[in-house]
């Protein structure tokens, strides 16, 4: 599920806060999507503990895919998510 997976990213974030060093650099890939027809907002609760943990958000790198063919459906209710988002974060010193 959404949030399942969101607690797995959570808990990826901190483990990494614990080892960097201050000041060191951390790449994290995460998506915004459909699931059971609600949107869930993974860069946002990605970016969102990851601040919280003390990293700062030195860049945002979005990644493009080519859209493949969906199934048929009765009517299409969101807008189709293409993307990916890489953050590059890095953890802040005295933290």
């Amino acid at each position: 599920s959404p949030a399942e997976l969101q607690t797995l990213i959570n808990a990826g974030l901190e483990e990494a806060h614990r080892v960097l060093r201050p000041g060191g650099i951390l790449l994290v890939k995460c998506m915004d999507y459909v699931s059971s027809g609600k949107l869930w907002l993974g860069t946002h609760y990605t970016m969102s503990h990851a601040l919280r943990l003390g990293f700062e958000a030195v860049d945002r790198l979005e990644h493009i895919g080519s859209p493949r063919p969906q199934p048929p459906r009765p009517r299409q209710v969101h807008a189709r998510r293409n993307l990916s988002t890489l953050f590059v974060l890095r953890r802040r010193i005295g933290l």
